[in-house]
């Protein structure tokens, strides 16, 4: 079981087709958007698959993790933000912000105490949530006023 989170924006969905591609892989329980030269670099000789980063419903971004991180989110303060954010009021990716914020802030000061809520089957890390709090945050930054959806 994973968490999926959107942002969506429907205007987006009129964009030509060529400009809603990208490179998407999975790394340690965290679906996340590469750049090209970041495939090259870790795959070299393969070609990426492309996907569309926008889709026709207006899905400018979306990342998904392991619910394995539910604990560690809940001790960072990130639980409701990501896996529920309808309950706390979040409705844009600008509300996410701060608690993005904060959350980012928590898991990089008091690493240590968060790592003891680690899955023991592995799949999924600190390093990981960290990763995928700190793309939610950036695209927030990008698209303030998308609609946020999280699918648990």
């Amino acid at each position: 079981m994973s968490l999926d989170v959107y942002f969506r924006m429907p205007e987006f969905a009129k964009l030509p087709k060529e400009e809603r591609t990208g490179i998407f892989l999975r790394d340690e329980g965290v679906t996340q958007q590469i750049t090209r030269e970041e495939w090259d670099r870790r795959l070299p000789n393969l070609d990426p698959s492309l996907y569309e980063v926008c889709e026709d419903d207006g899905t400018v971004f979306s990342l998904n993790i392991t619910h394995n991180l539910v604990e560690m989110a809940q001790e960072a303060e990130l639980y409701e933000a990501l896996w529920r954010p309808e309950e706390i009021g979040v409705s844009t990716a600008s509300d996410l912000i701060p608690k993005l914020e904060n959350g980012l802030v928590t898991l990089i000061l008091e690493k240590e105490r968060l790592l003891q809520f680690s899955p023991d089957n592995k799949w999924g890390s600190h390093d990981a949530l960290l990763g995928f709090v700190r793309e939610c945050l950036r695209a927030a930054q990008k698209f303030p006023s998308a609609e946020v959806i999280s699918c648990r």
